[in-house]
């Protein structure tokens, strides 16, 4: 069978079991009252002086006699209170005269030679005869007319019926004067019924005693098939066109045979009875029928509860979807799901056993408590309905301030299911509360009692504390990504600088963790829970690890005051625990740094002595120009003048230089060459760029000019002998010759030749030179 679809009555069951369990525990003793003039005191003089001059003052005496007359009043509620039967004392009395009638009826089952009597009196008689025949003559022929009539009545309707019935239907209100003229239609046949049969009682012209008889039967079948026709209205089984209420084909066919059924056994069977009473059948037999009549209806219940067990299970264990419901609820509400048709029949047994005692005002309870239960129910589903739309509306973001926040959105729709959670549970719980006064159980009392305005105090605490953190957080995080996602006038992202994307970000983490914190201690602190041993191990606990981790201890002190002094930020280059990198990130506790290779490097704080930031603020490109000694120092330096006002112009390099070349001049005598020593100011990290492109351009421009950038040599000295003769010096050159491949028949290598030397022999720039020097060295060609 499809699932049907419920109202969230179970949850706000859950709560009521709650709610029931808070007031059972309750303070529920009253004191004793003192007795009747126990520790009473003599009236004094100034007492009856008292008295007196209240009964000769006139506004006194007043007062006086109204308080006296509520004295009155409250002492006369309490005697009637006092006089009226509890419920023990009704159910003991309901079931001794259930006891009675039992053995009455038990009595006259056990001696059928009193029924036999009975029946052969009615026999035997000639009177009784005759007229039990007429009645049920008369009685049939007019329910039998009446059956006729209503049967060409509902033939001639059948066009209209089908008529209305084809009609197609997209909107209730589109159904509803529809579905009412077929009511009007449905109902026209029983009227004609009871027209007919009417006539043909008053054609008959029936004795009074058989004339109630058969007026009672017309109504009976009148009750019955109006009730039906109500049924068919509601549910429309056979038209889902015009059904009003969302529930498949089958549920809607299924719940109106057992409607029907429940409805002929209820109506027919309490007319039965009636009948039986105006016939003269004694009360013991009429009332002992009625109450296996409703015995019979307590089991047709009981049944359609069990048919439909794992249906209504399978609902309510779906009821209200898994995103929303906390997981305390969804326990208890599968524990629900699980025992529920065992709840609906005690409900059901407990109905019957009121109806069967007659409680005095037992089923007035039952019914009122059942009627303003639902009542409650519907009111809560509609005022959840409500909540739902409003907080959807309340929570749209326009499109006007996701274009200028884009963040409000999604911060917007995070909190969105928890607010429509608390709004729907306290819907849940004043309707339980509300449920449970109805019930007669006085929840408000209890709650207006010292424990109940205790618990509720706390809880508004807890909210309020609750609240206040949502708002601060909240508060704190947007005013942060508000300040780190700000734009121009042009839409473009605004550069913030490395330490603010740094300790923000920090600072947001660190105030999430002290609000929680402080949210959790105080919500601890108003459950009852003595927080001071805890704040008391917290203590120990963290001494005990400041002992144990004073390395982890000392990254964090050590990483707080570099953020706060700001010696790196994210993207700065600098060289720390002596690596040298990009800053990727920085933490409280540790450094990452990545390499020109692209080396990852994660350093703690503990192990940095110093740190060398290159790129704080600015940057120098210092260049080291290395030329010939025979070169005009000042000639080359007005080169590199001229070549850094160049670079100053150059569109792409130009805009990483803040000043001119600045000339520090001759920085060594080198071995081979004299340094000049130049540096330009840059923005941070763009030295090297400019060192770069400054290098290319003064090999460019030396090579035209024809300054000498010269390579290393090396000058060796033989010294000379006493003539002051350079003695004799062999160079001897090697040149290594590449083998031969092999021998493709032998597959033998053949060895290479021998390397060519020739004593003497020199390159270029190789020889001896007559004072005896042999210069050694590379010319460009080589």
């Amino acid at each position: 069978m499809p699932r049907w679809r419920f109202f969230p009555a179970l949850r706000i069951a859950a709560v009521l079991l709650i709610a029931a369990a808070a007031v059972a525990a309750g303070p529920a003793m009253a004191q004793e009252p003192q007795a009747e003039g126990a520790g009473a005191q003599p009236a004094t003089a100034d007492d009856i002086a008292q008295l007196i001059d209240k009964l000769e003052d006139p506004a006194a005496r007043d007062r006086l006699i109204g308080e006296l007359r509520l004295l009155l009043e409250t002492q006369q509620q309490e005697q009637e209170a006092a006089a009226e039967p509890g419920l023990m004392e009704s159910i003991s009395e309901a079931l001794g005269g259930l006891g009675e009638s039992l053995r009455q009826a038990v009595a006259g089952i056990g001696e059928p030679r009193r029924a036999i009597e009975w029946l052969s009196t009615q026999i035997n008689n000639p009177e009784r005869r005759s007229a039990w025949i007429k009645v049920g003559w008369q009685l049939a022929l007019a329910i039998g007319t009446g059956l006729v009539f209503g049967l060409l009545a509902r033939l001639l309707l059948r066009a209209p019926r089908r008529y209305i019935e084809a009609q197609a239907t997209t909107t209730i209100w589109d159904r509803m004067p529809r579905l009412a003229v077929r009511t009007v239609l449905d109902v026209l046949p029983i009227a004609a019924f009871g027209l007919a049969a009417n006539a043909t009682m008053a054609i008959t012209e029936p004795a009074p005693a058989e004339r109630v008889v058969m007026i009672t039967a017309i109504i009976a079948v009148v009750i019955a098939r109006a009730a039906i026709s109500v049924c068919r209205m509601v549910l429309t089984p056979v038209v889902p066109t015009l059904r009003l209420i969302p529930v498949a084909d089958q549920t809607a066919a299924y719940l109106y045979v057992w409607t029907r059924r429940l409805i002929n056994v209820a109506v027919y069977g309490y007319f039965a009875a009636l009948i039986g009473s105006q016939l003269g059948i004694p009360a013991a037999g009429t009332g002992l029928f009625l109450k296996l009549v409703g015995l019979t209806l307590t089991m047709m219940l009981v049944v359609l509860v069990l048919q439909n067990r794992q249906a209504v299970a399978v609902s309510i264990g779906n009821m209200g979807g898994p995103e929303l419901a906390p997981r305390a609820l969804r326990v208890l509400r599968n524990r629900i799901a699980d025992i529920w048709h065992i709840l609906a029949i005690l409900y059901v047994a407990a109905i019957f056993i009121v109806w069967l005692l007659n409680i005095a005002g037992g089923f007035t309870y039952v019914a009122q408590g059942t009627l303003s239960t639902v009542l409650i129910v519907i009111l809560a589903r509609l005022a959840i309905d409500l909540a739902d739309r409003a907080i959807s509306r309340m929570f749209r973001v326009s499109d006007e301030v996701k274009k200028r926040f884009p963040f409000i959105e999604e911060r917007t729709n995070r909190y969105l299911p928890v607010f429509r959670r608390i709004v729907v549970t306290v819907i849940e719980v004043i309707a339980a509360v509300a449920i449970l006064q109805a019930w007669h159980l006085d929840v408000l009392g209890w709650l207006a009692s010292d424990t109940g305005r205790d618990l509720l105090g706390r809880l508004l605490t807890i909210a309020v504390v609750l609240i206040i953190s949502l708002i601060v957080w909240e508060f704190a995080s947007g005013a942060i990504n508000v300040y780190l996602d700000r734009k121009d006038e042009e839409g473009n992202d605004l550069v913030h600088s490395a330490r603010v994307r740094t300790l923000l970000p920090l600072i947001r983490n660190v105030l999430l963790v002290v609000i929680t914190v402080m949210a959790v201690m105080v919500t601890m602190s108003e459950l009852g829970i003595d927080i001071a041993p805890l704040l008391a191990g917290a203590g120990v606990i963290g001494l005990a690890i400041g002992f144990g981790a004073q390395t982890l201890v000392k990254d964090f002190i050590t990483g707080m005051f570099i953020l706060f002094e700001d010696s790196i930020q994210v993207g700065d280059v600098a060289t720390v625990g002596g690596k040298t990198g990009v800053v990727e990130g920085i933490t409280v506790r540790t450094v990452r740094l990545r390499d020109l290779s692209g080396t990852v490097y994660t350093i703690p704080f503990s192990a940095v002595d110093t740190i060398d930031n290159l790129t704080k603020d600015f940057s120098y490109a210092v260049v080291d120009v290395g030329v010939a000694y025979r070169e005009d120092v000042d000639y080359v330096v007005a080169v590199l003048r001229e070549l850094g006002e160049q670079l100053r112009d150059d569109p792409e390099q130009g805009p990483n230089i803040l000043e001119d070349l600045e000339v520090l001049g001759l920085n060594e005598f080198g071995d081979s060459a004299v340094m000049i020593r130049v540096r330009f100011k840059t923005r941070p990290i763009k030295q090297w760029g400019v060192k770069r492109a400054f290098n290319r351009i003064i090999k460019n421009r030396f090579d035209e000019l024809g300054i000498e950038i010269p390579f290393p040599h090396q000058t060796i000295y033989f010294g000379v002998d006493q003539e002051g003769k350079a003695p004799p010096a062999f160079v001897q050159i090697q040149q290594e010759v590449p083998a031969e491949p092999a021998d493709r028949r032998t597959g033998e290598t053949k060895p290479p030749p021998a390397a060519a030397s020739k004593p003497g022999a020199s390159g270029k720039h190789g020889g001896l030179d007559p004072s005896g020097t042999i210069d050694v060295g590379q010319d460009d060609a080589s």
